[in-house]
């Protein structure tokens, strides 16, 4: 976790390694812990069958939210893109501890609060042609996944 080094220091019986190899000191940005890079890997080629682009797996693109790929994207892709890795890492918060964090099963039901959440706020400020471009890929990939 990020803080594992600072809870060391003020309780010294709490662990400073990563929650999730137990190898290394945990240290920010815990979401490129090694155990996780195949999780990413899995993530980005997920994101490249939904936007039909090849999307490489990207430490800047993760904890910046921003990068030369993402810059390729037109602007509801970049969105979908953006909510997709912000989804990714909460998911990775809630269940870093288990051993393995299969995140694309647990996803899609992530996906469809969101996407209800955001068809709302679209429809509210009347854009929900707006919704539609930005979500249509997600939400056909996880129709064709299932």
């Amino acid at each position: 976790m990020i803080f594992g080094i600072k809870l060391h220091k003020i309780f010294p019986s709490v662990s400073p390694l990563c929650d999730k190899c137990h190898t290394e000191e945990a240290t920010p940005p815990f979401i490129l812990c090694p155990n996780l890079t195949s999780l990413w890997t899995n993530i980005f080629q997920v994101l490249s069958e939904m936007l039909y682009i090849v999307m490489e797996p990207d430490p800047l693109l993760v904890v910046l939210g921003a990068s030369v790929q993402f810059s390729r994207l037109n602007k509801s892709q970049q969105q979908l893109l953006s909510h997709v890795l912000i989804m990714a890492k909460k998911l990775i918060l809630l269940f870093c501890k288990k051993a393995e964090v299969s995140l694309f099963k647990l996803q899609p039901e992530e996906v469809v609060k969101l996407s209800h959440l955001e068809r709302i706020r679209f429809s509210l400020a009347n854009k929900v042609k707006q919704y539609n471009r930005i979500w249509h890929s997600l939400l056909q990939y996880i129709d064709i996944s299932s």
